[in-house]
């Protein structure tokens, strides 16, 4: 029901109904970060076990190389090289509780450092924790950073995030996710 009052031109809602049906998680803002490609410089993924993957660039634009790889590696393309700097585009939320109420574990967490060509660096600490993926995360800045990253700590780090499956598999690339396999017999 609408009512307007005589000689005005707005009407305002009297009465109405809220429908609080559905899914909590609905409500939310479900965006955690959106940091697109073109910024990042270098990406370092560490699994639960094993050396960290580390790739880079020299310049926004260029292609992503893989630090320390073997002589006779054959990266699969730059499109692939690139997927993992793309996991902080539209991060977005599946499930978020409080920190407290879920602290990340000692042991069976993969760690990755997302650092941009402006000063700001990202930590993730991905872990699994009923049949989900948990994300905590920490930011850094530098110079014209140094507000961005106060900005993102102060919406994320009180914080875990459930993120979708895809997201959580990007941030667990492992080397032969990016290059060819070898030639057989050698």
């Amino acid at each position: 029901m609408y009512v307007r009052r005589p000689g005005e031109d707005r009407a305002w809602l009297a009465r109405g109904s809220l429908d609080l049906s559905g899914d909590l998680t609905n409500w939310l803002d479900r965006q955690i970060l959106d940091i697109g490609e073109a910024r990042i410089a270098s990406v370092t993924l560490k699994g639960a076990q094993g050396a960290p993957l580390v790739i880079s660039r020299t310049a926004a634009g260029a292609d992503f190389t893989i630090a320390g790889a073997p002589a006779n590696t054959k990266p699969k393309s730059a499109a692939v090289l690139a997927e993992p700097a793309r996991a902080l585009q539209s991060l977005e939320l599946d499930d978020v509780r409080p920190a407290p109420d879920m602290p990340v574990p000692q042991s069976g967490v993969v760690a990755a450092t997302y650092a941009t060509f402006d000063g700001l660096t990202v930590n993730l600490r991905l872990f699994e924790h009923d049949n989900a993926n948990w994300v905590a995360i920490d930011t850094t800045g530098t110079g014209a950073s140094e507000t961005e990253s106060r900005q993102i700590n102060d919406k994320v780090q009180r914080w875990v995030f459930a993120i979708p499956l895809f997201k959580a598999g990007v941030l667990r690339t492992k080397l032969p996710d990016l290059v060819e396999p070898p030639p057989k017999g050698s």
